[in-house]
């Protein structure tokens, strides 16, 4: 999947979501993320966590359950992102205890971000 569709496809539930647009200052928080480049899980972690913590005012928690992955400080500036994602059940890893960073995300993969995303308690 690409990065831009990936990107889009989050902005568009927000709005079928909520009925709310983003403003033009919200949208340019994920310009850097809008290329047609395939979007491997670390990055998706960072969108997914940008989105939650800018856009939904969603606070980061404690998140010693994401401690068992084995690979979540392979990317040091994306850990805390993957660990946040991973802790909420939005994101789950690809093995028992290795999240998977380089690994692309699939259609199939954001659909369960999006579904996970809006059924937790706001």
């Amino acid at each position: 999947m690409k990065s831009k569709e990936f990107v889009e496809a989050l902005i568009n539930a927000y709005f079928e979501k909520t009925g709310n647009d983003l403003t033009d200052e919200d949208v340019s928080l994920f310009e850097y993320y809008l290329h047609d480049g395939v979007i491997p899980r670390r990055l998706a972690a960072r969108v997914v966590h940008l989105f939650m913590t800018r856009i939904l005012n969603i606070p980061d928690i404690d998140w010693d359950k994401a401690l068992t992955l084995r690979d979540i400080y392979e990317c040091r500036s994306c850990a805390n992102a993957i660990a946040q994602v991973y802790q909420r059940g939005i994101m789950l890893p690809i093995d028992e205890d290795r999240f998977g960073l380089s690994e692309d995300v699939t259609p199939e993969v954001l659909e369960r971000i999006i579904d996970r995303l809006y059924s937790m308690e706001l």
